[in-house]
């Protein structure tokens, strides 16, 4: 009777452990660096955008659908946003409402950015062409209003109201083959969210927000856990689903002679829309062929 209680306990004792190590470990993740990669090794690279649409049952798992920014579970649009401004000021004793909250406005906002840190470029160009304007950003953009007093509840909620209606992001990335390793190498340099927008006539557009270098949020999305679809034991992060392409995408654009227009612009003068939308799947598939062939045809069968 004794050994059997002595096993039970001892049992008990490892669960116990192997819960208080994954609880504490989720927070300690590291980045795993990429392979080293010398420029004479590099024979061949291409450069290109794509777009990540969070609606595709694919992506779901980067929509995480509640009010709160300190839950378990966390989102592409609220953890991007979380890792350019500091809201941990406004999440004291739980998000409650208490009297010594500061008030809050465009310049008290603006003064939580990690401008250090992270840049933001202008959004309405290629990516990294200038810094952007941050004050314009959340005035325009997220229209966040300035307010005599607001505690934190009210502004977490001011800002997740409009994330539910940035439901698209553009990913910025390089493709190269290594012939040191003789593979295809895939990193992304960048990420743009976009908002939807009402045109007139009740027409729906999306707005490029800014781009923000992804080496300057990958620390952040390492400790951000998403849903996993297959396995709630085993938790992704933000940077696991980017770095094990976990997410279904349509490429808009690539490096090119023509100023490094988007294929929709390039295919802009074709009047029939369904002509156009026809010849912007074959540019995309030719671009996705090329960057498959290349690797493919490096080696003999």
């Amino acid at each position: 009777m004794k050994k059997i209680f002595f096993v039970l306990s001892v049992l008990f004792l490892v669960n116990i452990a192997s819960a208080y190590s994954q609880n504490t470990t989720e927070d300690q993740r590291k980045k795993i660096t990429y392979p080293e990669a010398r420029e004479a090794d590099i024979i061949w690279k291409k450069r290109v955008i794509r777009k990540i649409d969070l609606r595709v049952k694919m992506n779901q798992p980067l929509v995480h659908i509640g009010a709160q920014l300190y839950l378990d579970r966390t989102s592409l649009p609220q953890e991007t946003f979380k890792s350019i401004m500091d809201f941990s000021t406004f999440l004291e004793n739980e998000g409650a409402s208490t009297n010594s909250m500061p008030a809050v406005g465009i310049s008290n906002i603006e003064s939580k950015l990690f401008t250090k840190d992270i840049q933001l470029y202008d959004g309405s160009k290629w990516p990294f062409t200038k810094k952007a304007d941050v004050a314009g950003l959340f005035r325009d953009g997220l229209e966040l209003r300035r307010l005599d007093s607001l505690n934190s509840v009210q502004l977490i909620e001011s800002v997740i109201d409009k994330f539910e209606q940035i439901n698209s992001y553009l990913i910025f990335e390089e493709w190269y083959f290594d012939s040191k390793y003789s593979r295809m190498f895939v990193r992304i340099l960048g990420l743009s969210p976009l908002l939807e927008v009402e045109k007139e006539g009740g027409q729906k557009a999306s707005k490029r927000l800014f781009w923000i270098r992804y080496d300057d949020i990958r620390d952040s999305f390492i400790n951000c856990s998403v849903f996993n679809p297959h396995n709630d034991k085993l938790r992704m992060s933000l940077d696991d689903v980017f770095q094990k392409r976990y997410f279904e995408s349509v490429i808009m654009g690539e490096e090119n002679v023509q100023g490094n227009r988007m294929l929709d612009e390039i295919y802009s003068d074709v009047r029939d829309p369904k002509e156009r939308i026809r010849l912007i799947e074959i540019e995309r598939k030719r671009i996705e062929e090329e960057i498959f062939n290349f690797e493919h045809d490096v080696w003999e069968y």
